[in-house]
């Protein structure tokens, strides 16, 4: 079984192989800074050995800690904005979706406490995506 590597940054994993072309549109709009500057500085993983993995499954992967894990499947690569599924390595908080323009953003706020998820949390959208909008917690 193939480890995820070991990374002090958050790892974003490719499991969705289908379209070359929106994955690199993923990581050009990561690659984009945000409205302060900031680019995402996540450890790219484009292994197919990760292919069609679920994130629990990704998580059993995981060589040493890392900050957060990205997970880059077919919702994040099709669906508009490319929100990213965020996973808390911990497991002890729900997964939600980030848009791709706000992944920079999020990764400022690391290491997420609760306070930080909860934040998160209650700025989601009806569909389950943070946007940018941070609700005090």
């Amino acid at each position: 079984m193939r480890r995820l590597p070991r990374s002090p940054q958050p790892l974003l994993v490719r499991t969705e192989f289908a379209s070359p072309g929106h994955w690199d549109s993923l990581r050009l709009a990561l690659a984009t800074p945000d409205a302060r500057g900031h680019r995402s500085e996540a450890h790219i993983v484009d292994d197919g050995a990760f292919r069609d993995l679920a994130p629990n499954q990704l998580l059993r992967r995981l060589a040493g800690p890392t900050p957060l894990l990205l997970v880059a499947d077919s919702a994040a690569l099709y669906r508009e904005g490319h929100p990213v599924r965020v996973v808390d390595p911990s497991g002890a908080h729900a997964a939600f979706r980030c848009l791709a323009a706000e992944i920079a953003g999020l990764e400022g706020r690391l290491p997420l406490q609760d306070r930080d998820w909860a934040a998160f949390a209650a700025a989601l959208g009806t569909d389950g995506v943070y946007r940018g909008a941070i609700v005090a917690a």
